[in-house]
Formats: C-alpha cells, sequence, structure tokens
C-alpha cells in the first residue's frame, strides 16, 4: 500500500484508491475528509487560518485554511459525492515552543478555529479531533477506509481521536432536545465520566440563561433555536463553549446562524445528525478539554511588543567561499537597518556558529532563523543548516520567517532561490537581493524575477569570488542591477536602502535596472 506525504500548503485526494496519506504538523492544522459511501477521500495541510481580502487564488493559496478547505470540498464535488456522506477530523494547531510570534498570535487556536467554523457552515459533521496542546502530530489517513491516527512527534504510541484530560469530575451538557435524543446511558461513555449531568431546557432562551451563570462543557440544540430566534445575539455565556446543532438530515449552518452563536458562545461549532451525534460530541468535548488546557497558561507565550514598522527587506545568498564573504559584508552593515535574511549553503549543526560568529563582528543582532519569529527590523536571520527559509505575510502585512524541510532546491537545502522566489509575494515591501560567492545556479533565477519585480540587485564580481558560479549564472541571465567587489557590497546594499526611503516607490526606475559595474 502506497504512503503519500502531505506538505504544509498541499492537499491531496483519492478517488477509490487504498493508499495512506501522511503529515506532520504542529501550529498547522490539518483536516481529513472522508465519504466512505463513494470510498474517497482527502487530506488538506494549511499554516494559516485566512488570507488578506486582496489575496488571488495562487500556488501559495492552499497555506491557508480559508483556501484549503473549500479547495478540498471541490474535488468531493467533482465525484459527484453528496453532502450526507462526508465526514470530517481535524488535528494539530499546537502551540509549539520556539518562534514567539506565532504563539502570542495563537496561530494554532485560529487554525482551529477557521476548520471547526467552515467544517460548520459547509454542513460536515466532525468525527473526530485531536486539537491544541504543546507537541506536533504525526497524522495517517486512509481516504478509502476512512480510518485516521496519530501520534505526538515525542511518543510511539497512537492514542485515539477525542481523547483528552479528565478536566472536571462533572461533565455538564446542556441540551434543547428531547430525551430520547441524549440519555446518560451512552453519555457516560461518550464523556468518560462517572458523572454525566445532562439538563433539559425548553428553549434556548433559558439554556442561555443559565449557561451564563453555569457554563456547560457542550450545548445541543436543535438549529431552530437559532434561526428563530432575535434575540440571540444579544445573550452572551462570556465563555467558549462548543455547541451542537443537531438536524434530522446533513444540514450547513447559515452565516446568521454561525454570526448568532459566535457572538453567544464563540467559534467552537459543529453540525450533525441523530446518527453522528454520539462521536460529535465526543469531539466537542474533547475541543473543549482543549480550551481548558489553553486557558490554564501553560500553553501560550507571553505576547511581544511589536516591533517597529519596515518597508524593505535585504535578502543574501552565498555558497563556497560564503562565510567569510558574508562576515565582510554584514558586519559593515550599520544600525538601525532594515531586517536581512541570509541563505548559506551550509550542513546542519554549522549554522547556529556562524550566526554566532556574524553576530560578534556586527551591529546588528545576528540569529538562527526559528519557524515562525516575526520579521524585525536590525535583526539578521540566517537559515538552519539543511532547512530551507521562507518568508509569509500575514494578513495584517507583517512578515513571519517559516523555517521548512520542503524537497531540495537546485541540489541544495537551505536554497537561495527557495528565499528569493517567497520574497516576491510580499506585498508593500521593497527589496534588496546578493548573489554571492558559490559553485552552481542557486538563486540566479530567483534574483532574475526579483528584479523583474522591482528589486534592486547584486551580485559579487568574479575577482573576489571565491568560485565565480552563482553571480556568473545570474549575470548571464542579465539578473543584476550593479556587479560590485565584495568590498563594495555592504556600500551597495545600503545605497539601495536610501533609494528606496529617498524615492518611496516599491519598484525602482528603470534607469537603474541594468546590469553593470557600479564605479
Amino acid at each position: 500500500m502506497a504512503d503519500i506525504q502531505v506538505s504544509s500548503g498541499d492537499l491531496c485526494f483519492f478517488f477509490r484508491k487504498n493508499a495512506w496519506m501522511q503529515t506532520l504538523v504542529g501550529t498547522c492544522v490539518t483536516v481529513c475528509i472522508c465519504d466512505r459511501e463513494n470510498q474517497s477521500g482527502g487530506m488538506c495541510h494549511y499554516r494559516l487560518p485566512s488570507a488578506q481580502n486582496n489575496f488571488s487564488q495562487s500556488s501559495d493559496a492552499n497555506d491557508f485554511g480559508s483556501f484549503a478547505i473549500p479547495n478540498l470540498l471541490r474535488r468531493f464535488k467533482q465525484t459527484s459525492s453528496r453532502l450526507e456522506n462526508l465526514t470530517a477530523r481535524v488535528l494539530g494547531g499546537a502551540q509549539l515552543q520556539g518562534g514567539d510570534f506565532l504563539q502570542s498570535q495563537q496561530i494554532g487556536v485560529r487554525n482551529i478555529s477557521i476548520a471547526l467554523e467552515l467544517l460548520a457552515l459547509y454542513g460536515l459533521p466532525v468525527l473526530g479531533v485531536s486539537i491544541g496542546g504543546v507537541e506536533g502530530r504525526q497524522v495517517r489517513f486512509n481516504p478509502f477506509t476512512g480510518d485516521v491516527d496519530f501520534r505526538f512527534v515525542s511518543e510511539h504510541d497512537t492514542p485515539p481521536l477525542n481523547c483528552h484530560p479528565k478536566t472536571s469530575d462533572v461533565r455538564r451538557i446542556y441540551t434543547t432536545l428531547g430525551r430520547s435524543h441524549l440519555d446518560t446511558s451512552w453519555t457516560d461513555r461518550v464523556c468518560g465520566s462517572d458523572d454525566v449531568r445532562v439538563e433539559h431546557f425548553a428553549d434556548a432562551k433559558v439554556l442561555f440563561d443559565r449557561a451564563a451563570k453555569l457554563a456547560p462543557d457542550v450545548v445541543v440544540m436543535d438549529p431552530y433555536h437559532i434561526s428563530g430566534n432575535d434575540w440571540l445575539g444579544g445573550a452572551k455565556s462570556n465563555k467558549t463553549i462548543p455547541t451542537i446543532l443537531v438536524s434530522r438530515a446533513a444540514r450547513s449552518l447559515s452565516g446568521i446562524e454561525y454570526r448568532k452563536l459566535n457572538q453567544v458562545v464563540g467559534r467552537y461549532n459543529f453540525v450533525t445528525t441523530p446518527t453522528t451525534l454520539n462521536q460529535v460530541l465526543a469531539s466537542a468535548l474533547a475541543a473543549k478539554a482543549s480550551i481548558e488546557n489553553l486557558n490554564a497558561g501553560g500553553c501560550l507565550a507571553e505576547a511581544h511588543k511589536t516591533p517597529a514598522p519596515f518597508d524593505i527587506v535585504v535578502l543574501l545568498g552565498a555558497s563556497t567561499g560564503g562565510i567569510d564573504a558574508l562576515d565582510c559584508v554584514v558586519k559593515h552593515l550599520p544600525s538601525p537597518f532594515p531586517p536581512v535574511c541570509i541563505v548559506q549553503h551550509i550542513p546542519p549543526d554549522y549554522s547556529h556558529s556562524l550566526a554566532e560568529k556574524l553576530n560578534k563582528s556586527c551591529e546588528l543582532k545576528v540569529c538562527e532563523a526559528e519557524d515562525g519569529a516575526l520579521l524585525e527590523g536590525s535583526h539578521v536571520y540566517v537559515a538552519p543548516g539543511g532547512k530551507h527559509i521562507r518568508l509569509m505575510q500575514l494578513p495584517d502585512e507583517r512578515v513571519v520567517v517559516r523555517v521548512t524541510e520542503d524537497p531540495l532546491v537546485n541540489g541544495f537545502r537551505p536554497s537561495v532561490d527557495y528565499l528569493f522566489q517567497s520574497a516576491l509575494k510580499l506585498k508593500k515591501l521593497n527589496k534588496v537581493a546578493v548573489l554571492m560567492t558559490g559553485m552552481g545556479r542557486d538563486g540566479a533565477k530567483g534574483l532574475l524575477n526579483l528584479k523583474r519585480n522591482g528589486a534592486f540587485t547584486i551580485t559579487q564580481d568574479k575577482e573576489s569570488c571565491a568560485v565565480y558560479g552563482m553571480p556568473r549564472a545570474a549575470e548571464e541571465l542579465e539578473a543584476a542591477c550593479r556587479t560590485v567587489p565584495l568590498s563594495g557590497i555592504a556600500d551597495a546594499i545600503e545605497f539601495a536602502v536610501k533609494l528606496f526611503q529617498k524615492t518611496e516607490s516599491k519598484s525602482l526606475p528603470k534607469s537603474l535596472l541594468i546590469s553593470g559595474d557600479e564605479g
């Protein structure tokens, strides 16, 4: 049986194919959707919850849950799946150590929220979750059978979905359904508690009045009690309470219904039919446990002060001979200065030493890049050995560094082209890119694309290169605005930065976008 790896920003769909999809998620979330009747299924793996309003579908669209989940559901529509046959599982959204900005912004929590929101709006019952916490998860999904299993990266055992720590002695479920729908004979088993209290209410108003005083673990109700009450938007429980809407037939949650629930009980809302109610109830209880663990304070980093804004980013790429060359450049950059990102072809375990070496010799703060770190001015970020770095813009236009183990590019990881290509997608930011000494062609095409998009591009001249490979490849493509000796690169970078600051433009005048030596 084949094993298919689903990387972050990817989705995979199989129709009547017996295989395993695998992925590794940290703050990211993976959504697994299955149609057992049609023997089809798919998995998406996204990094961030939603894109900017003006973001258009592109090769990076599936990095965002707001695109990835609808795109996956379109695959089911193309193979004639019916809504009532679709079920989902949601895994990931951890708050990992490192990448302080992602922690302070609760990216994992927001990734979970967008998954549950969209699945409710599309009408899919969530039959299993493993969300939150402080560890990454290795996930396997068989779309042919619908089986999902996972393990935490620090463990060897495979826990079941919906497993969660016991958060209280009493599990309270408030419902407007009749007693025939909810009885303790099976809620005891689902909740994993000897003391389950199911309280029945005649209508939603009375239920939420009670919830405002003593919040339950889960609310279960008929959609009629949402759509039929205009007052609901005024009631507030002041706590996030997972809420399940039970319909006779599969149905999506309308936007109005979702907004009303969001005002009252938060964003963890579920839809189901009586057939899958017990599994969805288990998912809702697991979601409640993750909320309580989060509120306990052990999973979140303290919010960090937002760095001063910047409108320029500097990118450096080097290979053979690059360590000494980078030191020569970085130590001559002044402070304050725009953020600088460096890719040096280097094996694992050596990049940290490179960052320390550069940090000792320059005015800027140099560090090895951490996944999720917010880009800051007067900071230099060195790609970890054996891993790529890319820049990603958040919906509020701030930029974070992503560290990935995506496949080799041009035979390298980290790759200069990988970094340069990611910078093309940064809006409202000027770029200064430099390609320095090194063997091969890595970075040449990326430098050309940056130049075509208004960046100021620089190559190191032949005489000062230890190996004149990468800069020569860029020169052959006419990718450089300026070619300068090693001793002049820092001055050329500073010149470009001042030029952008003076022109207040997002691209350079065409007269400057020419190849040639800077006299």
